[in-house]
C-alpha cells in the first residue's frame, strides 16, 4: 500500500529477500515482479541485482503482467 510510516524498511525488506533468493539461482527459475510508479525502480532493482551477481534472477516490471508470470511459475 502507499499508506507506509517507513517506506524504506520495505527496501530493504526486498533486498534482503533478494540476497537469500540468490542462493537458489542455480537451482530454480526465480522471477521477482516489481510495480513501479517511478521510472527509477526499473533501473535501481536492474542494478542491484547486477551488484549482487544475481544474473540468474529474472526482473520484470511492466513488461508481464502478474497473472502471466504465475502462469508461468512452478511455486509462489
Amino acid at each position: 500500500g502507499y499508506n507506509r510510516t517507513q517506506p524504506e524498511a520495505f527496501w530493504l525488506r526486498d533486498y534482503n529477500i533478494l540476497k537469500l533468493l540468490k542462493k537458489y539461482q542455480d537451482r530454480y527459475q526465480i522471477i521477482f515482479k516489481d510495480y513501479p510508479k517511478n521510472s527509477a525502480c526499473p533501473s535501481l532493482w536492474k542494478k542491484v541485482l547486477k551488484d549482487m551477481n544475481a544474473s540468474n534472477i529474472s526482473y520484470f516490471s511492466s513488461q508481464k503482467n502478474l497473472s502471466t508470470l504465475l502462469s508461468i511459475s512452478d511455486f509462489l
